[in-house]
């Protein structure tokens, strides 16, 4: 079964030609689809198992989905700080805007909103860390087993 006879073609069928190869006609394609496909490259009487079969209950788990869990808190805070710095700055650049100057308390709004978008980033930085090493944890043990 070719591509054309499940989903039709708006285009023209290209026009034969006489010096193609044998292999480059439509029967010799036709009739390779229709072989199948070939034996696999490893003998099915030894299948691969696989190297994880401990389940969700094993502690190298328990202890990296823990530790994810941190991570996602920290995160969260991270974001947090984020999000009350955004309002800070903003403020501060309409206080420095409407007095025409950069005033003390607009002075002030503005490096305590940097401020917590700095720590934000680092803190949500760190949740992210923890994230990563619980998830290669995870990944390295389905892959290669217990230690």
């Amino acid at each position: 079964m070719s591509m054309d006879t499940r989903a039709p073609s708006p285009f023209a069928p290209q026009p034969a030609r006489s010096n193609a190869p044998a292999g480059y006609s439509q029967a010799a394609a036709a009739a390779a689809y229709g072989q199948g496909y070939g034996t696999p490259g490893y003998d099915p009487a030894y299948p691969a198992t696989p190297a994880f079969a401990g389940g969700t209950s094993d502690a190298e788990i328990v202890e990296a989905k823990k530790t994810h869990s941190r991570g996602t808190w920290i995160y969260l805070v991270g974001w947090i700080a984020i999000a009350v710095s955004l309002p800070l700055m903003f403020a501060s650049i309409g206080l420095a805007i409407s007095n025409g100057s950069l005033g003390s308390t607009a002075q002030a709004l503005l490096l305590t909103g940097l401020g917590m978008l700095a720590a934000g980033m680092a803190v949500r930085g760190a949740g992210f860390s923890l994230m990563m090493k619980a998830d290669f944890t995870v990944r390295a043990h389905a892959w290669l087993g217990q230690r």
